[in-house]
């Protein structure tokens, strides 16, 4: 326990910064499941727009968690690229998809 009234307030505002912190880290978490979760889809016929919002969004809060020193900047490039290769596959493969389909039925 802290002796002193300085030590008791440092252990009060640590704990503080802690909780903060790791509901940062939380929401930025959950922002990147999203972008993973939409994108897992088979059908995405009606998210591409859902898709493209829950990137920004991602990309936003890892930008913002970048300039607070919540992440390191090079951390927050790595998630934003392997969220950008991630959508771009998931947006190639529904519109290739809807592709082979008009082909098939043109025949």
């Amino acid at each position: 326990m802290a002796n002193s009234a300085q030590a008791r307030y440092r252990a009060k505002k640590a704990t503080q910064v802690n909780q903060r912190r790791s509901r940062q880290l939380a929401a930025l978490r959950t922002s990147i499941k999203k972008v993973v979760k939409i994108s897992q889809e088979n059908d995405l016929s009606g998210s591409k727009e859902a898709l493209n919002e829950a990137f920004t969004q991602a990309q936003k809060a890892l930008d913002k968690a970048a300039s607070k020193k919540l992440i390191h900047n090079n951390k927050a490039s790595r998630l934003k690229s392997g969220l950008a290769k991630r959508v771009k596959v998931a947006l190639t493969t529904t519109s290739s998809a809807t592709k082979k389909t008009k082909k098939k039925s043109k025949k």
